[in-house]
């Protein structure tokens, strides 16, 4: 949301519907008989693919829209992800998904600290760190901002607005 939000200037409400879908399909792959780390390098990519093309359809259709215009069509395509999702696979309780990092648990006081959630917590703060710093000190960044804040102004100055916001909401869904 950062990303989307700070690159992009639209909070992208739909990348994580995006991850949804993309984590009952991986839960297929597997069911299927692939390899867990080769089906959650899958969903990443389908993530990935799916926000990448939602940032396609802003870009060419509302790069020029205000902030809540281009809001409101971040919901239309949640809810639009949703209903997918649903009817693809309907019974949504069937589903099980693998537990990553299982066999590392510490206990904080009273409080059991799993390996699922401490991984969480270390690739959140990484990717928070690794995200600003792309962006504070890039030259990439930079343009980034200049993106989000003048979009008219840079591709006037040569850049190409529509690669780099294409580029941001794939990073994001890839990172959802």
């Amino acid at each position: 949301l950062v990303l989307s939000s700070r690159v992009g200037a639209v909070i992208n409400f739909a990348n994580t519907f995006a991850a949804a879908l993309s984590v009952f399909v991986m839960s297929d792959l597997i069911e299927h008989g692939w390899n867990m780390w080769l089906a959650i390098v899958g969903a990443i990519v389908l993530g990935s693919l799916i926000t990448g093309f939602l940032g396609l359809v802003m870009a060419r259709l509302f790069g020029e829209a205000n902030i809540l215009i281009r809001s409101t069509v971040t919901i239309g395509m949640a809810i639009s992800l949703l209903g997918i999702t649903v009817r693809i696979y309907p019974d949504r309780g069937r589903y099980e998904f693998p537990s990553l990092f299982n066999s590392v648990n510490f206990h904080l006081g009273d409080v059991v600290v799993t390996g699922a959630v401490l991984a969480s917590i270390v690739l959140a703060v990484g990717a928070s760190i690794l995200l600003w710093l792309g962006l504070t000190r890039t030259r990439l960044g930079v343009v980034l901002r200049v993106v989000s804040g003048r979009p008219v102004t840079a591709e006037l100055m040569g850049v190409r607005t529509t690669r780099l916001v294409v580029l941001v909401w794939a990073t994001a869904g890839a990172l959802t």
